[in-house]
């Protein structure tokens, strides 16, 4: 809605030297010559307000609409080629302010207004200049706007709290509360966190369920926002054009002027693994929070989820996909991400190997429920992990590649892929030690600052590319679960350093969608890439929160079982979290280091619904 928001001081465009961030507001500072002023942009529910408290002689601000559709801002798709004219935007006085009005060629009127308190004046855009003393400058996208602060409030309260003599730690906790928080959609009532800003404010259905499991036992309304929403848009139908199938989980969804209606992304379902970590994700939610009302089409649409991941499995051996309006349809979903190691492409069918390990996962999990499928459903998952090991494992690089194609060819590179395995559970514990030293070594894919997506000696890697070299935060809280999973606190230990050193050495306060994977130690500091905040990015820290304490829940043929088995990295002496959300209670667990050994604390501030024990 706003192509450009400057600033101008006698007619001259000036930049800002300097930003820092407070809360849910940015604070600029501008030095022009002589002339020195801040800047207080306060992002509202609806809207932002625009304050600087003493103007200098000769400020103006101004604004220029533009209602173009997010595709079109990064060049997916173009007016000219679809033969679709671009409205112009309308400017009316209104209210002692003005009324920005659009109405698309999707007959949806878009609007904004703006208020100020010094002079507004209209043409092409509007500017705004102070009367005296400051200029305060309103912008409303809507009827309801609100500070955050209240509902902000509601929504930390429940979180667990966190306190520990990692400094670092702390300061990425509190800032990726913070930054999920501007992503759910309508809290506290609705929790679906939105993918990123800016090119991803919108539902993409594995972002969401990773963000689901990061935070199930932190903020449990996220996960039960992300099971009810993604059931609404359960696949019901065969459709070529947007890939739907019945049962399928949703990839992406837009509502765009142009992305809306002249592309499959209305509801695109382009995705192999969104569907098993659905089925996953229910199962989980329903050990972790038993007796937690559901809504009513959750649980059918957890039954056709699993449907489509057998039906699947059963007719191809794998989880596969072969190239839609998207060429690669696991979480690396860029053109290039999926090759063999000269660097040529795979021929379809694809199979990725962490896709794998998440239907192994589902179907397990499902087994696990109980009923007359449990049988059948457990073994076809034992059947898929023995596949897994005997098709995917390379002998050229001693490592599991990262997937296999149609006629049976390996894309043997060295990729975190495989990482996932650990999380899923998939591998048994020699092969899991194996993808453990790999993902740990410095020569292949620890950069000192997290896992790399790609190898440093594959024939396409790039350290600041998309999925060829960079680091991914979520990414790297799903590997350093698994290998809490597993019990490798040495390597835990290594790449929890290489995370947070990453979050200090990043300078945002938080954690982007993804950042340049360059070793450490060297003259080239991370760069933050991709969006920012980013859903799964921030969730990624209470991921790596779990996994040092090594909380899990299960449930077995002896009722619920609460496990902590810890993995305090030697840079910590002590980690306690308050009031995680467990079977219905809220559980404390204090972990300190006490000579060489870790001593454990907990209890229930709030009892579980349910019989359970605890295991330590």
């Amino acid at each position: 809605m706003i192509g450009r928001l400057a600033y101008f001081l006698d007619g001259r465009r000036v930049l800002p030297t300097g930003v820092v961030r407070r809360g849910f507001s940015l604070i600029y500072k501008y030095d022009a010559g002589d002339t020195s002023f801040t800047r207080m942009v306060e992002v509202l529910h609806g809207g932002l307000v625009e304050r600087v408290s003493s103007a200098p002689r000769g400020l103006a601000v101004r604004l220029t609409p533009d209602f173009s559709d997010i595709f079109e801002v990064r060049g997916l798709v173009s007016r000219d080629s679809l033969g679709v004219p671009k409205p112009a935007a309308e400017l009316i006085s209104a209210d002692g302010g003005a009324l920005v009005r659009y109405l698309g060629t999707d007959g949806r009127k878009r609007t904004f207004s703006v208020k100020a308190d010094g002079v507004l004046t209209l043409n092409s855009g509007l500017e705004a200049t102070p009367r005296s003393g400051g200029l305060t400058l309103k912008i409303l996208f809507g009827d309801r706007v609100r500070r955050p602060s209240k509902t902000y409030a509601e929504y930390s309260e429940d979180f667990p709290r966190i306190s520990t003599d990692d400094a670092l730690l702390a300061g990425a906790y509190e800032s990726s509360m913070r930054d999920l928080f501007s992503l759910l959609e309508a809290p506290p009532k609705k929790c679906f966190p939105l993918a990123g800003v800016p090119n991803f404010n919108c539902v993409f259905g594995r972002d969401s369920l990773i963000v689901g499991f990061q935070t199930l036992m932190f903020s449990p309304g996220i996960a039960l926002s992300v099971l009810e929403r993604l059931s609404e848009l359960i696949g019901r139908r065969v459709d070529g054009y947007t890939e739907e199938e019945p049962g399928k989980v949703v990839h992406e969804v837009r509502g765009g002027e142009l992305s809306g209606r002249f592309t499959p992304f209305k509801a695109y379902y382009g995705s192999v693994d969104a569907t098993p970590l659905f089925v996953a994700l229910y199962h989980e939610f329903m050990v972790t929070h038993p007796g937690t009302p559901l809504g009513a089409g959750v649980g059918r649409a957890a039954e056709a989820a699993l449907e489509w991941v057998v039906s699947k499995v059963d007719a191809q051996g794998f989880l596969g996909y072969t190239p839609g309006v998207l060429r690669n349809q696991g979480w690396k979903d860029s053109d290039d991400s999926v090759f063999h190691s000269d660097g040529s492409p795979l021929q379809p069918p694809i199979y990725l190997v962490e896709a794998q390990g998440y239907a192994e996962r589902a179907l397990r999990l499902a087994a696990h429920v109980g009923g007359e499928r449990s049988g059948e459903l457990l073994e076809r998952s034992r059947r898929l992990r023995g596949r897994i090991g005997e098709a995917f494992w390379s002998q050229r690089i001693g490592y599991y590649s990262e997937a296999v194609d149609g006629v049976g060819g390996q894309a043997d590179i060295v990729t975190s892929n495989p990482g996932h395995l650990l999380w899923s559970g998939s591998v048994e514990h020699p092969q899991a030690e194996r993808i453990a030293s790999k993902l740990s070594d410095p020569d292949e894919l620890n950069s000192g600052y997290g896992v790399k997506t790609l190898g440093f000696h594959e024939v396409r890697h790039d350290a600041e590319s998309y999925h060829n070299g960079s680091v991914w935060p979520h990414d790297n809280s799903l590997i350093i679960k698994g290998l809490s999973d597993y019990g490798f606190s040495e390597e835990l230990g290594e790449l929890v350093t290489g995370f947070l050193s990453a979050y200090r050495a990043l300078g945002i306060d938080g954690f982007p969608e993804h950042y340049s994977g360059f070793r450490a130690g060297g003259d080239r500091r991370p760069r933050p890439l991709g969006c920012y905040p980013q859903a799964w990015a921030a969730g990624s820290v209470f991921l790596v929160v779990q996994a040092i304490l090594g909380i899990g829940v299960a449930h077995g043929d002896h009722g619920y079982v609460v496990r902590i088995h810890p993995h305090l990295p030697p840079r910590m002496g002590r980690l306690k979290l308050g009031d995680l959300h467990v079977l219905g209670g809220r559980f404390r667990v204090d972990v300190e280091r006490v000579g060489g050994d870790l001593r454990v604390r907990y209890d229930f501030s709030v009892k579980p619904r349910v019989e359970f024990r605890v295991e330590v």
